[in-house]
């Protein structure tokens, strides 16, 4: 009898990576942000691009794209540099549905109000000013649902950050 044993990341990213002595180790840190009012958390993956604010910068955004994670040090690390987790105080998250349905509307009014104006300066027939306010609702709309796309998080108030390593030996199935 053979038992299997196979893992899959939930990001469906597997890394294998050898590890001094200890076989195959399916290895990856992340950032976790952790909202007291859900149940579902939100995770950051090396790769992958997070905005965040310091006290250091003030108001001043940075989008960066995460190079490694160092947990033990409680440290980031990026192409141009490194940050201690313990600096960050905001982390703005974008949710991504609302994202895409606001650029589509904002894509409509922008193409509607481009049509209306040209059919309005060259005199073409069943076009009238009024056509021009579809245009400008769908583009007001998409830019509304933009500024709602994403929500920040203040580290201390609503959130709190934990950088986790998941890291585990890949089981090799057993040869007969």
């Amino acid at each position: 009898m053979y038992n299997f044993f196979f893992f899959q990341a939930e990001d469906g990213i597997r890394d294998l990576v050898r590890s001094r002595g200890l076989g195959d180790v399916y290895k990856r840190q992340l950032l976790q942000i952790e909202d007291p009012k859900e149940v579902k958390t939100i995770r950051y993956y090396e790769g992958e691009k997070i905005t965040f604010r310091t006290a250091y910068f003030g108001k001043e955004w940075q989008s960066k794209k995460i190079k490694s994670i160092m947990v033990e040090e409680a440290v980031i690390v990026f192409e141009d540099g490194f940050i201690s987790l313990s600096e960050i105080t905001h982390i703005r998250h974008g949710l991504p549905i609302r994202k895409i349905v606001g650029k589509a509307l904002m894509t409509f009014g922008v193409g509607w109000l481009t049509y209306g104006g040209i059919a309005l300066m060259l005199n073409l027939p069943n076009v009238v000013p009024k056509d021009l306010l579809v245009g400008g609702i769908a583009l007001v709309s998409g830019y509304i649902i933009q500024l709602f796309s994403r929500k920040i998080y203040i580290v201390g108030k609503n959130a709190r950050l934990r950088l986790l390593d998941i890291s585990f030996p890949v089981i090799e199935p057993a040869k007969p």
